[in-house]
């Protein structure tokens, strides 16, 4: 192995060591990193990514420099390792999520569907956001709520009308 990167021999004792741990706080916290979704996941990685921050901005932003000067307990090395997992559990979820391929075998995990109707109820609600399938005409769209057949609309002149009734009137001086 060349000098220059000689600290590639750390590498897979690094991605094992994140392996165990990512499993093991996963199910200890619940997946809790994504409760809250994807806004909240983000915030979590940048609140790490400032405490990586802080850590270095007093010594010029070196971060080796930092790492050589950091003896607390749990320091600035914990901030990098959580980063780089909470990365990893994004990683795996976009994955999962067929969002990315598998970075080995670069195929994609599991396939979006398509053609997926927004109106099937996985919900076990009566109308989930009130979509109602007698609602829906011979071509499948849906109607509104307020069909021609009940809409009272008013003209230019303010007088109420029934769009049903009123199609063969004239709108403006017919009072029938």
């Amino acid at each position: 192995m060349e000098e220059k990167f000689a600290y590639h021999r750390h590498l897979q004792a690094i991605a094992n060591s994140d392996l165990v741990e990512v499993v093991r706080k996963d199910h200890e916290y619940g997946s809790s990193w994504k409760k809250r979704g994807g806004t909240s996941a983000f915030h979590i990685m940048v609140r790490k990514a400032d405490r990586i921050e802080a850590a270095v901005e007093r010594i010029n932003y070196d971060i080796f420099q930092a790492l050589r000067n950091d003896t607390r307990k749990e320091g600035l090395i914990d901030d990098i390792r959580d980063l780089r997992r909470y990365l990893d559990l994004l990683e795996a979820w976009a994955i999962e999520e067929g969002i990315l391929p598998n970075p080995i075998s670069g195929k994609m995990v599991v396939q979006r569907p398509t053609g997926v109707d927004p109106r099937v109820d996985k919900t076990g609600q009566k109308h989930p956001f009130g979509y109602d399938p007698k609602e829906e005409n011979e071509t499948g769209e849906v109607r509104p709520k307020n069909s021609a057949t009940n809409v009272r609309a008013r003209d230019e002149l303010g007088n109420t009308r029934n769009d049903a009734k009123s199609s063969g009137s004239k709108i403006r001086g017919d009072r029938s």
